[in-house]
């Protein structure tokens, strides 16, 4: 029993620190979302639909609604915007077709996208247009 631990224990030691069980280091995954988002943006400007789409997916994964539960499809359906469902089928659709045929309008994709983020980012106050329950009458 204490052979079996002391095997365990030697394997975990021996491991490299900051490595993933996917063999990807802690380096090679952005830890800031504005990060992140700098690279979709560049994506979006070269429209490279194979790149935003990965990009988002990373996103999503890291700093997107738990609705979509990390799934581009499920972000395109639970967006509650049919501009941005429409795009990102639109980019999806985009990311596998052969090289040739690159149609798709990435800025366009990511002016709809940034204005879903400026409106996600906004206070509900705002949106709501609820008086102030503390006002003074006057």
């Amino acid at each position: 029993m204490a052979g079996l631990w002391l095997l365990t224990l030697l394997y975990f030691q021996r491991r490299q620190p900051g490595k993933s069980p996917a063999g990807k280091s802690r380096d090679d995954i952005p830890e800031k979302e504005s990060a992140i988002l700098a690279e979709l943006k560049k994506a979006c400007n070269n429209n490279n639909a194979r790149a935003v789409r990965n990009l988002l997916g990373t996103w999503l994964r890291s700093f997107g609604p738990a609705s979509a539960q990390g799934s581009v499809m499920g972000f395109a359906v639970s967006s509650g915007r049919d501009d941005l469902r429409e795009a990102i089928y639109g980019f999806d659709a985009a990311a596998f077709r052969s090289e040739g045929t690159d149609d798709w309008n990435g800025s366009e994709f990511w002016k709809i996208f940034s204005a879903w983020l400026d409106s996600r980012n906004r206070p509900k106050r705002e949106k709501e247009n609820v008086p102030d329950l503390y006002a003074r009458a006057r």
